[in-house]
């Protein structure tokens, strides 16, 4: 699944093949931007696992700047947040949110 959403889920893309995914990419457009609430696509996400009869999701990769609204339980399913700045206070996450920082140049590689 790619999930794009900022306080609301914009759009669920079930990609099931490597075709699919290309398609996607050639078509897709970014939508969001209206702040960020991470809790409604957790929420989601935790219903899409829950019902998974097929190991379907084993987790969640979050593009993020880091900065929303988080949710107070960890979650069942692994979660990494990808931000794309160096400067995010870490302390604003919860602890079991795991961070991976990248920069612009590791974008383009």
């Amino acid at each position: 699944h790619i999930i794009q959403c900022d306080t609301v889920i914009q759009e669920d893309k079930k990609i099931t093949s490597n075709k699919d995914f290309e398609d996607y990419i050639k078509t897709m457009k970014l939508k969001g931007f209206g702040g960020t609430d991470f809790r409604p696509v957790f929420k989601y996400v935790d219903e899409i696992f829950a019902s998974s009869q097929k190991n379907e999701v084993n987790g969640l990769i979050y593009f993020t700047d880091g900065d929303g609204i988080y949710p107070k339980q960890m979650p069942k399913f692994k979660s990494l947040f990808v931000i794309n700045d160096s400067c995010f206070d870490k302390s604003k996450m919860p602890l079991w949110a795991t961070p991976l920082f990248i920069d612009n140049d590791d974008l383009i590689r």
